[in-house]
């Protein structure tokens, strides 16, 4: 709650993983990251391109052909 406040206060475009990473660990054998550090694994990277990607996405920006 706290995360996403500052970030509506900032007007900042944040995503907020939490519930995904628990529901991913909850799910898989294979986890997001390292326990001993927290560093994402090859499966918390995904993880966390399909929520950019879907976060992106759902923004609906217009891009011109002319942008290059």
């Amino acid at each position: 709650q706290i995360f996403m406040t500052i970030c509506k206060a900032n007007k900042l475009n944040c995503i907020n993983s939490v519930r995904s990473f628990q529901s991913y660990n909850k799910k898989n054998k294979e986890p997001s990251h390292f326990p001993i550090n927290l560093h994402l694994t090859v499966n918390g990277h995904k993880l966390i391109a399909r929520l950019v990607a879907d976060f992106i996405g759902s923004l609906n920006l217009m891009l011109s052909e002319n942008n290059s």
